[in-house]
């Protein structure tokens, strides 16, 4: 997906770029390069596959870097409860 396709998938989702990012604890400009392929992050490309409820692979099918390390859904709710536990221990911010 290009760039504007991402924006869509996440206003029709009714997130705002603003909102999408602080979602993901990034700014817009590492957003940005992300999407336009400027620059690389799993965290990102994973964070966008997931608000706009698709895979990393329809999303960014031309990163293949991001696909060998795409995570089980099982390993999510591992890493989304290691999360709450480290904000709850005031090691993470929410």
């Amino acid at each position: 997906m290009k760039h504007e396709e991402i924006k869509s998938a996440l206003a029709q989702r009714g997130y705002t770029l603003a909102a999408a990012c602080e979602t993901m604890d990034r700014s817009y400009v590492q957003f940005y390069n992300v999407t336009h392929r400027l620059a690389k992050s799993a965290y990102i490309a994973k964070a966008i596959a997931v608000l706009i409820d698709k895979t990393v692979e329809e999303v960014f099918p031309d990163v293949p870097q991001y696909h060998a390390h795409q995570q089980l859904p099982k390993d999510q709710k591992l890493i989304d409860s290691g999360k709450a536990k480290l904000i709850e221990a005031g090691l993470l911010s929410a």
